[in-house]
């Protein structure tokens, strides 16, 4: 395995706090190139109170190419399209689309922090300019209501239960 690699990795391992929503780390300890990430819903947000799982495989390769996030915790949200396991993050992280971020779009500097922290955002901040998920937003665009309970009872029924883990982070 690359040193660059393995240099990168330890050190946004050291950096990672366990804050703002988020906590990362390796899913064992003699492979630092598969971690697990939990994202819990933001306050004050149709998420809150869901925790959202995701594995993560860097390859030997990163951070001059992208890691692969693979969401574990099933989610309804605008800016994913469910059956691609795709989210739309705000430039410059890049977008997460069929469970890895885009190779066109990704940038060196992009760290694992800061690709789980726009994930996080976008729970509380949808754009809804530009949708992943047509008809999600448009029920939101016929009835805001409607639209609330539809994403709340999905995080209650697949965020907020015992999900399957790989690992207790």
């Amino acid at each position: 395995m690359p040193r660059a690699c393995v240099r990168r990795l330890d050190r946004e391992l050291r950096e990672w706090r366990k804050d703002r929503g988020i906590q990362a780390g390796p899913l064992v300890d003699d492979n630092i190139l598969e971690w697990q990430a939990a994202i819990t819903g933001p306050e004050d947000s149709l998420y809150e109170g869901g925790t959202f799982y995701f594995k993560i495989k860097f390859p030997e390769q990163y951070p001059l190419k992208a890691p692969k996030i693979i969401r574990l915790t099933p989610m309804i949200h605008v800016n994913s399209a469910r059956e691609e396991c795709h989210m739309c993050l705000p430039q410059p992280v890049g977008t997460v689309g069929h469970c890895s971020l885009e190779e066109a779009s990704w940038r060196p500097a992009t760290k694992l922090c800061d690709i789980l922290l726009a994930i996080r955002h976008v729970l509380k901040h949808p754009n809804f300019e530009d949708p992943a998920d047509s008809d999600l937003a448009a029920l939101y665009q016929r009835n805001k209501e409607d639209y609330a309970k539809r994403v709340r009872e999905h995080v209650i029924k697949h965020a907020m239960n015992d999900c399957p883990r790989l690992v207790n982070i």
